[in-house]
């Protein structure tokens, strides 16, 4: 039996647009975001790796202590705070052999296993509906040297690398998926859930 796919959230953004951390954002009556979109990655795969950053790494290992699962990974020099591929490095850093991840981002709260298991379904993808591509929704096999290699062109392009490296092609999902890839990234999303004063 093939084995499931290791699940990859890339939480290490800075979210300088959102104004607060995206990935420990608490939408009035909701999850953190963070969670939702492991709640969706979860059924999927063989555990999950969360890429953080030096300010939310302690908060994400405290949401996730009691899930043996999820184990959280800070970038790794030389290569940090540059982006998807940092995280990308990180996770593969640990091992010498080639890593399946089925990657997403916290930009995606609304995220479905639904949607996912297209992706984990075919190797080598990246999400698109119509012609707007998503490369942080994305199922490709990789390893830290081709990572490495990748970023010492001083490229930092998500899609050029799976492109390029994964030779990953379009995945083409129906377009009632474009809802779930809505890229919760504005300011003004995150000022729609503020707790209005008492």
């Amino acid at each position: 039996m093939k084995s499931a796919p290791i699940g990859l959230i890339l939480a290490g953004g800075h979210s300088r647009r959102f104004g607060t951390d995206k990935a420990l954002f608490q939408p009035r009556g909701q999850l953190p975001q963070v969670q939702q979109v492991y709640q969706a990655l979860a059924p999927l795969v063989s555990k999950v790796i969360v890429s953080a950053n030096a300010q939310n790494a302690t908060a994400l290992s405290q949401l996730f202590e009691s899930i043996p699962e999820v184990q959280i990974v800070q970038d790794r020099a030389p290569y940090i705070d540059q982006g998807p591929l940092s995280g990308i490095y990180a996770a593969a850093e640990q091992t010498n052999l080639s890593l399946d991840f089925l990657l997403t981002a916290t930009d995606y709260r609304a995220l479905t296993t639904d949607l996912l298991s297209h992706l984990k379904a075919q190797k080598n993808v990246y999400a698109q509906v119509s012609d707007q591509a998503h490369y942080t929704v994305s199922h490709f096999e990789t390893n830290a040297t081709e990572v490495h290699h990748f970023l010492q062109t001083g490229n930092r392009r998500l899609q050029d690398f799976l492109k390029q490296v994964c030779h990953c092609q379009p995945l083409i999902l129906p377009a009632h998926y474009r809802s779930q890839l809505q890229n919760n990234n504005q300011r003004s999303l995150h000022d729609d859930h503020k707790e209005s004063p008492s």
